[in-house]
């Protein structure tokens, strides 16, 4: 075999080794990638690329051996619960006299896009520290983001002292940063390339907090309820193919019957500006409101009945359960 042809060889093999040891191989590659995507789609090169363009440039450390090592040095004091569209950041800190976890802070936080999507599942914040933000597109491609807007959209410089973040995986293969951003009025939209974002402040104060590696729960929850109070929020991941069905199973699964509601307000609710919260006394079929029956008392007198599949009599008023 010819000699420079093996030369040749060692040197890509042992360049291609280089890079993907090298830290920095996830975003060389991905750049890689976007470059040539970019060029094949003919996409027009942004010339001043936005923050919510950006943040996939941070750079996110690699997680090896993932169960064995946080399976033994997990912290088991606190958890982070994101829910999805509520777009709700909860800490759960335990407590001991209680015997169970206490909501300790919340906090409005910016979701992933329809397209980059947050990832729903279980995982772990394996670390935190500070992030940079880092142009996609451009003359300055690759380059540190000096620059924020304001609600006017004036500029200012990105204090980077500030900036922190939460790394975390997710589902055991998902990666991405819970981080601070200086985008403020998108916060409570999906906006981004699927991380989690606070407003400055709000991590400033969530940071001290975090002690990795604890676990994170992110879930997608379109209705809550609470005591007669229901909340629906957008289908922004469109999960469901019909909302009032999945409306209709969200009673059922709290042991509710829909046939106590009035249908026409539950669709009127549904498919008006969201997110809406309606006091399910308001949906109560007219017959109750005549008999001055409310939510509570039927939830709490008569749940078992509605559940079942019979003619069911309340307050001496017969409605048939079909």
């Amino acid at each position: 075999m010819d000699f420079r042809k093996v030369l040749l060889f060692v040197i890509l093999i042992g360049g291609t080794m280089l890079l993907i040891s090298n830290k920095f191989s996830y975003s060389f590659f991905k750049r890689i990638f976007q470059v040539n995507l970019s060029d094949q789609a003919g996409i027009q090169v942004q010339e001043k690329a936005k923050i919510e363009d950006i943040e996939d440039m941070i750079y996110i450390p690699e997680v090896k051996n993932f169960k064995e090592y946080f399976l033994k040095k997990i912290n088991s004091s606190a958890y982070i619960e994101i829910v999805i569209p509520e777009n709700i950041l909860y800490l759960y800190r335990w407590n001991g006299k209680a015997n169970t976890f206490d909501v300790f802070r919340k906090y409005p936080v910016s979701i992933g896009k329809s397209m980059t999507q947050t990832p729903i599942g279980e995982g772990v914040i394996y670390t935190k520290g500070h992030i940079l933000f880092k142009y996609l597109y451009g003359p300055l491609f690759g380059q540190v983001v000096t620059i924020g807007h304001d609600e006017f959209g004036g500029e200012f410089q990105i204090p980077y002292e500030s900036m922190f973040g939460l790394y975390m995986i997710v589902n055991q293969t998902d990666r991405y940063v819970i981080h601070s951003t200086t985008e403020y009025w998108t916060t409570g939209q999906a906006v981004s390339g699927g991380c989690v974002r606070l407003l400055i402040p709000d991590m400033l104060e969530l940071y001290p907090f975090i002690e990795p590696p604890i676990r994170v729960r992110i879930k997608y929850q379109v209705f809550n309820l609470e005591k007669e109070l229901l909340t629906i929020y957008p289908d922004v991941y469109r999960k469901y193919t019909n909302l009032y069905n999945a409306l209709l199973d969200f009673f059922r699964s709290h042991n509710i019957n829909p046939i106590i509601f009035d249908q026409d307000k539950i669709k009127k609710a549904l498919f008006g500006d969201l997110p809406e919260t309606i006091s399910l006394n308001d949906i109560l079929d007219e017959y109750f409101v005549k008999k001055n029956v409310m939510f509570k008392d039927i939830r709490l007198e008569y749940e078992n009945f509605l559940s079942e599949d019979k003619d069911i009599k309340i307050n001496a008023f017969t409605i048939p359960n079909k």
